[in-house]
């Protein structure tokens, strides 16, 4: 319906109906915190690039594992991430490549 009356009467007649529709949704993004995994694949979709990871060491027993992840874009490594998880390796690995390519971590 919104769209219908956007194309019929333009955007200001429709503006205050899709802030307040969405007003709760863009509060909620503003605040809310966002892994670096997903920071880092955001910034890198803007540029129509892609991250991969990569497990370089995985250490100790099965119940004491220790992890090294590469986050790898292009062909290159921009971060490394150690951590008690490949996923928490990960994390650290997309933090330090956020900081490398200049986005706010």
């Amino acid at each position: 319906m919104l769209g219908a009356l956007f194309l019929e009467h333009g955007f200001p007649a429709v503006e205050d109906a899709v802030v307040n529709a969405f007003a709760a949704r863009v509060e909620y993004a503003l605040t809310t915190y966002v892994d670096h995994k997903t920071e880092l694949q955001e910034a890198l979709a803007r540029t129509g690039k892609q991250v991969s990871y990569v497990v370089l060491t995985a250490e100790g027993p099965p119940h004491d594992r220790h992890f090294t992840c590469a986050a790898v874009v292009d062909g290159e490594q921009l971060g490394v991430g150690d951590g008690g998880s490949k996923k928490a390796a990960e994390q650290e690995a997309a933090r330090e490549a956020l900081a490398r390519i200049g986005a706010d971590a």
